[in-house]
């Protein structure tokens, strides 16, 4: 009994002590596992920590260097927000990064949405990097710029490239001076030939023209002479008859011609020297053509030309009524002496258009049937000493040269439109006096 009450009592101590045990275990386990917790969890605090520190470290170290470059820096969240400017860039926005940061680009610097804001996007949008270059008026600067992506928007560096754009404008310029210098030079040397052709030409026509001159003067005088012998002859013969009258015509004729020739090379001479006198009043354009074209009937009868003139009604132009004689006698002689046989026309008429200026012309035109001039000649026979045909025994070459100063120096001009076998008019542009509405 006592064996037994005493192993009996036994069991119930193990009994008594598995349950502080039980709970000791428990205790111990539940310690270990927060234990293991903490641990863990202090694991990754200090991961946390020493990443932060890192990155810290790397921000801190990342901000070192983009405050030492010597480009401009800013970066830009997605919203187009300022988060970073580093010196250089305050200096050359002339902006403080307080006034900056965490506003928005376009506000800003509105300026900047015409040359920048589509490159930025273009950078933003299909996240690849960009670089170009663009001025900003507000800062009269030339910026290259180059934008990449990053994790939250874009890093933008740029630098002041005025001096180096200043410098190619410049080299620009100075090419473009250099190839107008050039050009200038071809011109000149151009300009050298064609004045030198034109000298060798002018003194091959003088050439020519005196020659012609010697012939006219002297078929000329030659006729007043052989005139002059037969009237002695007749004198002594005692015949002062219509013959002897027809004679004293032809010596003044002769005269009249070789003195016009002496006096066309002298108005040239007077007009190159500057020395062309004149005496410019209100002339009746009308009433004087008649007055030129009765002076030239007989001698378009004569070459087979019907002279006619058109003039209905008084046209008033402020001329010298004497070089307005010589310019239209010198077309008439033209017309009649180098026409082929046919019509010669003169005729007067009042335009407002088409002339040398703005304003109203009186227009004295003369028209014959002739051969016509080519196109390449029109202008050149206005030029001293040029005839259409340098082999021709008559014309001196400097009629319509003297003739078209002469209009020029009234204040008008001469001027010539002709067709192939079809004939040609000059036209005599005067500038109108209007007399119309006085008593």
């Amino acid at each position: 009994m006592g064996i037994l009450s005493r192993a009996g009592g036994g069991s119930d101590r193990r009994a008594a002590l598995a349950g502080p045990a039980w709970r000791l275990a428990e205790v111990t386990f539940a310690t270990a596992v927060l234990t293991r917790r903490h641990a863990a969890r202090l694991r990754r605090l200090t991961e946390e920590r020493d990443r932060l520190a890192a990155e810290a470290h790397e921000a801190s170290t990342s901000a070192e260097i983009l405050e030492s470059i010597t480009d401009a820096f800013i970066a830009v969240d997605r919203a187009w927000r300022f988060t970073y400017v580093n010196r250089v860039a305050e200096r050359l926005v002339r902006r403080s990064r307080e006034s900056l940061l965490g506003r928005e680009v376009w506000e800003e610097f509105p300026d900047a949405t015409m040359g920048f804001m589509p490159e930025y996007q273009r950078a933003m949008k299909d996240r690849t990097t960009v670089h170009f270059e663009g001025y900003y008026p507000p800062l009269e600067t030339w910026f290259e710029v180059q934008a990449s992506p990053a994790a939250n928007g874009l890093s933008i560096y740029f630098r002041d490239i005025s001096p180096r754009k200043h410098a190619e404008e410049q080299l620009r310029e100075s090419e473009a001076r250099y190839r107008q210098l050039l050009e200038d030079e071809r011109e000149a040397h151009a300009e050298a030939e064609r004045r030198r052709r034109q000298l060798e030409r002018v003194t091959e026509s003088r050439a020519v023209l005196m020659r012609g001159f010697g012939h006219d003067v002297k078929n000329s005088l030659g006729t007043a002479l052989i005139a002059v012998k037969m009237l002695e002859r007749r004198r002594s013969d005692g015949d002062p008859s219509a013959k002897a009258r027809g004679d004293i015509d032809r010596i003044h004729r002769s005269i009249r011609g070789a003195v016009k020739l002496i006096d066309d090379l002298l108005d040239i001479a007077r007009a190159e020297a500057g020395q062309l006198e004149f005496e410019c009043i209100e002339t009746d354009v009308c009433a004087l053509s008649r007055e030129v074209v009765d002076d030239f009937r007989l001698l378009a009868s004569a070459a087979d030309q019907a002279l006619t003139i058109r003039a209905p009604e008084p046209q008033h132009a402020m001329v010298d009524p004497a070089r307005l004689r010589q310019i239209l006698a010198n077309l008439l002689l033209n017309a009649v002496k180098h026409a082929t046989p046919g019509p010669v026309e003169v005729c007067t008429d009042l335009r407002s258009s088409g002339g040398p200026g703005d304003g109203e012309w009186v227009t004295v035109s003369v028209s014959d049937s002739g051969p016509g001039i080519p196109m390449e000649k029109r202008e050149l026979i206005f030029e001293e000493y040029v005839r259409l045909d340098p082999a021709a025994s008559q014309g001196s070459g400097i009629g319509l040269a003297i003739s078209r100063r002469i209009a020029r120096l009234m204040g008008g001009d001469l001027t010539v439109e002709s067709a192939l076998g079809r004939g040609t008019t000059f036209t005599i542009w005067l500038p109108a006096h209007c007399t119309r509405g006085a008593p």
